[in-house]
């Protein structure tokens, strides 16, 4: 019987082993992406958030003037940005 054809002998690496590739081609791939001394350019495009909510009334938000706290992260959003109202 020969070694080469009994699949049994054959050498299978384990799962450790293959996850142990895997992260050092990661690792390596990561290294090698920060290689570059040379500053970014800076992004010409804006900043922009646009939040479209369709099933939601604008007067019942704080940031359109609603006394009740009913969405504290869209009023510091728009507390912190620029708010557009066509009210």
């Amino acid at each position: 019987m020969s070694f080469f054809r009994n699949p049994s002998l054959r050498y299978r690496p384990s799962r450790l082993t293959f996850k142990l590739i895997l992260i050092a081609f990661a690792l390596g791939a990561a290294g090698l992406s920060g290689c570059s001394d040379a500053p970014l350019p800076p992004d010409p495009r804006p900043n922009i958030l646009l939040i479209s909510i369709d099933t939601l009334r604008a007067d019942r938000l704080g940031a359109y003037g609603y006394e009740r706290e009913t969405s504290p992260f869209l009023d510091e959003l728009a507390a912190r940005g620029i708010l557009y109202s066509e009210f």
